[in-house]
C-alpha cells in the first residue's frame, strides 16, 4: 500500500532572514489582530447607533460591517500563522505559498463584505422618506463617519496581504 503525501517544498532560508520571518510575523500579527477586534466593535457599537438604525435592512448593513472586520481577524490570524513555517533554517514554500493565497482572500472578503455594507447603508438612506412608517435620513456626520470606518477593515486586511506576502516570499 502507497501512501500519497503532499508535495512539500522547502528552501533554505538564511538565520537572519528566519528570525526576520518569525519575529515580523507575529509582531505585525498580533498588532494587526487587535486593531481587527477594536475595529469590529466600533462598527457593530457605532452601526446600530446610527439614525438609521431603524430600518431593517440597517441592521443588515451594520452585520455585513461586522463581518468584513471577521474577515480581517482571520486575515491576522494567518499572518501570524506565518512564523510556524520556519523551521530549522528552512522555509515551507508550499505553506507560506497557500497562506499568501489565503490573505488574498480574506482580503476580497474584506472588501466585498464592507462595499455591501456601504451599498446598504446609502439605499436605506436613499429610500428613507418614501414610507410613512419610517421618518427621512440624510447623510450625517456620524454616517459619513460610519462609511469611513469601514474602510479601516479594507485597508488593514490590504496591509496584511502586502506584508504577509513580502514575509513569507523572501528573495533569498
Amino acid at each position: 500500500m502507497t501512501v500519497h503525501r503532499p508535495y512539500w517544498e522547502q528552501v533554505p532560508v538564511p538565520d537572519d532572514v528566519a528570525r526576520r520571518i518569525r519575529s515580523g510575523v507575529v509582531r505585525f500579527g498580533a498588532g494587526s489582530l487587535v486593531l481587527s477586534l477594536v475595529a469590529g466593535i466600533a462598527i457593530l457599537v457605532l452601526g446600530f447607533g446610527l439614525p438609521t438604525a431603524h430600518h431593517p435592512i440597517s441592521g443588515i448593513a451594520v452585520m455585513l460591517g461586522g463581518i468584513s472586520a471577521f474577515f480581517h481577524f482571520f486575515s491576522s490570524i494567518t499572518v501570524i500563522s506565518g512564523r510556524s513555517y520556519v523551521k530549522n533554517g528552512q522555509l515551507n514554500k508550499t505553506a507560506a505559498g497557500k497562506a499568501c493565497r489565503l490573505l488574498a482572500v480574506f482580503w476580497g472578503g474584506t472588501v466585498a463584505t464592507s462595499l455591501g455594507s456601504c451599498g446598504l447603508l446609502a439605499m436605506v438612506i436613499r429610500s428613507s422618506g418614501r414610507s410613512s412608517v419610517l421618518p427621512e435620513v440624510q447623510y450625517t456626520p456620524a454616517i459619513i463617519g460610519y462609511l469611513l470606518l469601514l474602510l479601516v477593515p479594507c485597508v488593514l486586511s490590504a496591509v496584511n496581504f502586502f506584508i504577509g506576502r513580502h514575509l513569507l516570499r523572501p528573495a533569498t
